[in-house]
């Protein structure tokens, strides 16, 4: 099941344990402060997965949400938990009014991921790949249109 965080969990902290609790609070509180929702999935009582949607967009594509830092516990990786969260992101975008909602994935490796998203429906943009990140890791922008073109 797809929730809203509003507050800080510390049983959340099974999903990411490189961030201090500190820096996942304010980057909780960030989200939530500029409009966007921070999603966590829930299932059989464990906490699984997460995703951060920008209901705004992104700067590269600002005309539709953008979901970012989907994430699933390793553990529990290849058994369609990524696949939920996306269908519920997508639900919730409808909801809203949305026709597309779109995503971004590693410009090199990560293959499964661009499968997934793939054979859920979502298309490469035309941009070409740009860094993103403090890393500067170069990506792809993805989307899908949730309703049909008037």
């Amino acid at each position: 099941m797809l929730a809203e965080m509003t507050e800080w969990d510390d049983d959340y902290a099974i999903l990411e344990s490189s961030l201090s609790r500190e820096k996942l609070v304010r980057k909780l509180k960030n989200t939530r402060a500029s409009g966007n929702s921070w999603f966590i999935w829930k299932e059989g009582g464990e906490y699984l997965g997460w995703v951060i949607v920008h209901w705004s967009g992104k700067k590269t594509e600002p005309d539709y949400p953008d979901m970012m830092k989907l994430f699933v516990r390793e553990d529990r990786r290849r058994r369609g938990i990524a696949s939920k969260i996306i269908s519920a992101c997508e639900q919730k975008a409808l909801a809203r009014g949305c026709d597309r909602i779109g995503l971004s994935v590693a410009h090199t490796g990560n293959e499964a991921a661009k499968a997934l998203y793939r054979r859920l429906g979502y298309e490469f943009t035309p941009r070409e790949p740009y860094p993103f990140g403090q890393r500067g890791q170069l990506v792809l922008d993805m989307v899908k249109r949730l309703k049909p073109e008037d």
